[in-house]
């Protein structure tokens, strides 16, 4: 029996939860949907996807290094993927289907879904924290209750961070045996085929992909700006930011490889040297929080306000 990782916003071989857990448990074959309609509804600007497909093509052949092959799959709807998964777990003989949990409430619905269809067929979606530090809803105040105000759920996390880092995944080794698929199952559609318009190279080059390209700009950030980040980082004209968030957003980097990118020369010791380090650092945080909010709270991927009372606000524009 073979296992199946199904990748989505984390496209990287690198401290990837759910890739390194199917790969010890067989030979794997990897999975990528697309869901142009889907992602038209959820605003996905063309740069973002293209992004996205750029980085793709590049794990394809990451994977190929691997002897993974990556199946390709274009559904519209993510409503449509449950049967879909179904007809390619009993094609190709898989095991269970591997993935890492996604935040929003539709891609939990998705995913719910998913796993009900194959425990149908006895089959198990297995689902990994990976896109962040801690798992959704073990932050809790001392009523147990979520936190509705970040800077005591800061002052939580820097206590769980002091006592230790989250680590990270290695990348997986080669596999021995090469799974079969078949030649059109690996086919990419274009930026027109999904209906989005083409990015010019000169934008492109900007937002170069690969996990090295990744790592690279990551630790020029960590060498080179961060000290002085919590002087630049609001000022347009400056370089002053870490340029990480497309990365993040898409998961060729890790939430914890840039955690530990800020300690890695203490050795991981929770120990910050200056201003520019807690202030990128807590910016991390502020994700982290969001993150946690918009599983504890579903309404905020419905369009509606946190606090119940602003929906009464007679906004002019």
């Amino acid at each position: 029996m073979n296992q199946l990782i199904w990748f989505r916003n984390d496209l990287r071989l690198n401290d990837q939860s759910a890739l390194w857990h199917a790969t010890q448990a067989g030979t794997t074959l990897a999975l990528v949907i697309f869901s142009p309609e889907q992602w038209q509804r959820h605003d996905d600007a063309p740069i973002k996807i293209d992004f996205y497909l750029r980085q793709l093509a590049q794990l394809k052949d990451d994977l190929t290094a691997l002897n993974i092959p990556l199946i390709v799959r274009t559904i519209p709807l993510w409503k449509d993927i449950p049967d879909e998964l179904v007809k390619l777990v009993e094609h190709y003989k898989i095991e269970n289907v591997y993935a890492n949990v996604e935040v929003g409430i539709n891609e939990l619905e998705r995913d719910h879904q998913a796993q009900t269809a194959l425990n149908a067929i006895q089959k198990d979606l297995k689902l990994y924290q990976d896109k962040t530090l801690f798992t959704l809803g073990s932050i809790r105040n001392k009523s147990d209750a979520p936190y509705q105000v970040y800077t005591p759920f800061k002052k939580n996390c820097y206590e769980l961070l002091n006592i230790s880092l989250p680590q990270c995944f290695p990348q997986p080794e080669a596999q021995s045996d090469v799974p079969k698929i078949k030649a059109d199952d690996s086919k990419f559609p274009s930026m027109t085929d999904l209906g989005y318009d083409e990015i010019d190279k000169k934008t492109q080059a900007l937002w170069p992909v690969g996990e090295k390209a990744a790592h690279k700009r990551l630790e020029a950030f960590i060498k080179d700006k961060i000290n002085h980040y919590h002087e630049l980082r609001d000022y347009p004209a400056a370089e002053g930011t870490s340029c990480i968030s497309p990365y993040l957003t898409i998961g060729l980097v890790s939430i914890r490889q840039c955690v530990q990118a800020i300690f890695a020369k203490h050795q991981g010791q929770f120990l910050l040297e200056n201003k520019g380090q807690e202030v990128w650092l807590n910016e991390l945080l502020w994700r982290e929080f969001y993150q946690q909010l918009m599983f504890d709270f579903p309404k905020l991927s419905r369009h509606q306000p946190f606090q119940d009372q602003t929906k009464t606000i007679p906004w002019k524009d």
